[in-house]
């Protein structure tokens, strides 16, 4: 691996792009989180069971972390970052979608789908928080990448904590 160029500016695409993508899946991955009755009404959730149900939305997500991480870690490691973005990148789209797919159609098994999925997508992008400034920018401009990236995840979870009424 070469040292990164300061001229390069594609480092700034690639930087905004996984910003984008660490903002998306976060804001996404909250919205069935912050409120429980919304939730439970839009989803078709009623009974005992609901509140156990709902919980699954949250850290049913978190569960699918921990396996993505590995193999996210694993690709980054051998020079395969393509497959891990392309990866984020596809988990990403496919579990934001269900999540609209979801609350359309009321579904709650839709809902835990595309837990699942968002939290394979925060596998890949938790293990590339450092990954990317180090691959693509020079060494004074890495703390700055780092904090852009980690950031973005943050506004994600603070935007989608305060938009709870986004499913109508």
């Amino acid at each position: 691996m070469t040292a990164p160029d300061d001229g390069d500016p594609r480092r700034y695409l690639v930087l905004a792009s996984f910003c984008l993508h660490s903002f998306v899946q976060c804001f996404a991955f909250m919205d069935f989180s912050t409120n429980e009755a919304l939730t439970e009404h839009v989803l078709n959730m009623a009974g005992s069971a609901a509140t156990a149900e709902s919980g699954l939305l949250y850290y049913g997500g978190f569960a699918s972390t921990l396996p993505a991480m590995c193999v996210s870690l694993w690709l980054l490691l051998h020079g395969r970052d393509r497959t891990a973005g392309l990866a984020m990148s596809v988990l990403i789209v496919a579990g934001s979608w269900g999540r609209l797919f979801a609350a359309s159609m009321h579904s709650y098994a839709a809902a835990l789908v595309s837990t699942v999925l968002l939290g394979l997508a925060g596998g890949c992008i938790f293990t590339s928080f450092t990954f990317i400034p180090e691959r693509w920018f020079p060494e004074h401009e890495r703390g700055f990448a780092t904090a852009l990236a980690v950031q973005s995840n943050y506004a994600g979870w603070a935007i989608g904590v305060l938009n709870p009424s986004m499913f109508g």
